[in-house]
């Protein structure tokens, strides 16, 4: 896994860029200053520097040159500020590899990164694709009628069963960054954080067929929910709640202020889960007030959650795992999986259960998957 350092004496930004980049798969190291910024270098393996060029004390150009006399090879990003471009320029004739300019977009913070550290999809997976379940075995011609058709029936039994348990299918869509999934009936509704769109698609003739699109603007979806005929979206960035009505616009109906920064909801009988950035997962009354029904810190940090009958599931972007939960006041960790034929360097982005079958997104490519059960392979 890449490893990042952002340097930035702002802790909102240093947030706010964290949310991003790790929905990326990078793993992100943070310093408020200088000193701190060359400690961490000193001690950790680093793939790219972010560096504000506005510091206390010792500021970005000074940093920039410690670190190059160092390391020469590092790439450094500078970040400054309006009216700074005279500075960006001197930095970058010190050695820095490029400069971003506040405020930046989504699109160019990961453009910059990824000509540095560009990850490479080696998944040639097809639009549709189903695994091949193997033949039937014949059966052996026997003496009695009934016994050879009950050893039919049962061939017949194992062959369906086998064939949902391995079930894998991949569907194109128009959106490549996905940032939650969650279903309203038979439309598949995904959130896509970098266009700050949310996509509703239907399944027709085997294919993701789109509806229509929501187009949000300012918002940075880091998750969506529904229940009854009503919308929560939240936004890590400006930890806000959006409750939205579920019709031809999306309209909004009041906005809300949490703590934290929610990174994951879900929704369901009248209470909503929410995910913080500290892993923090907290079940609330669906009211005005959000009251806190109750609290417990995750010990596997996950960025998403969904819930399924009795059981709570949580995934790791980064890590490319996903976590099976005891639903108790612990949520303790039962087993966890990887899933075969999905181990290349895309993160996780966005996962849900429906009829027995796992949906997920991988972040960057413009597919979402359903597959069964048989391609979670415990590592426990």
């Amino acid at each position: 896994m890449q490893r990042i350092l952002i340097v930035d004496d702002e802790p909102d930004m240093r947030l706010a860029i964290k949310n991003v980049l790790r929905l990326r798969g990078y793993e992100i190291l943070e310093a408020p200053d200088g000193p701190s910024a060359l400690n961490m270098l000193s001690k950790s393996d680093v793939d790219l520097v972010l560096l504000d060029i506005r510091l206390p004390g010792m500021d970005g150009v000074e940093v920039l040159e410690k670190v190059r006399k160092k390391n020469r090879n590092l790439p450094v990003v500078m970040i400054t500020g309006y009216g700074h471009v005279r500075s960006a320029v001197d930095v970058m004739k010190l050695g820095a590899n490029e400069y971003l300019q506040k405020p930046f977009e989504n699109v160019k913070l990961i453009e910059t990164i990824r000509r540095f550290l560009e990850v490479k999809d080696t998944d040639k997976t097809a639009e549709t694709e189903e695994v091949p379940i193997g033949k039937r075995k014949s059966r052996k011609r026997g003496k009695y009628i009934y016994t050879g058709f009950a050893l039919v029936l049962l061939a017949f039994i194992f062959f369906v069963a086998k064939k949902a348990y391995l079930y894998k299918k991949s569907y194109t869509v128009e959106n490549s960054n996905t940032s939650s999934i969650t279903w309203v009936g038979n439309n598949l509704l995904l959130s896509d954080w970098l266009k700050e769109t949310i996509y509703s698609y239907k399944i027709s003739g085997g294919r993701l067929m789109l509806v229509r699109k929501y187009f949000l603007k300012g918002i940075h979806i880091s998750s969506i929910g529904t229940e009854n005929e009503f919308l929560y979206v939240a936004d890590s960035w400006a930890k806000t709640l959006q409750k939205r009505r579920l019709d031809d616009t999306l309209s909004l109906i009041k906005e809300y202020k949490l703590d934290g920064g929610i990174i994951s909801v879900f929704c369901e009988d009248g209470r909503l889960w929410t995910l913080d950035n500290d892993g923090v997962l907290k079940v609330r009354n669906l009211n005005e007030k959000f009251s806190v029904i109750s609290s417990v810190k995750l010990k596997n940090h996950p960025d998403q959650i969904f819930r399924n009958g009795k059981t709570l599931w949580s995934a790791s972007s980064g890590k490319k795992r996903i976590y099976k939960h005891r639903l108790d006041k612990d949520m303790k960790i039962i087993k966890t999986y990887f899933l075969k034929g999905f181990e290349n360097d895309l993160p996780f982005s966005a996962f849900a259960w429906r009829k027995g079958r796992l949906w997920f997104s991988r972040d960057g490519e413009n597919k979402i998957h359903e597959i069964g059960k048989g391609y979670l392979v415990s590592e426990r």
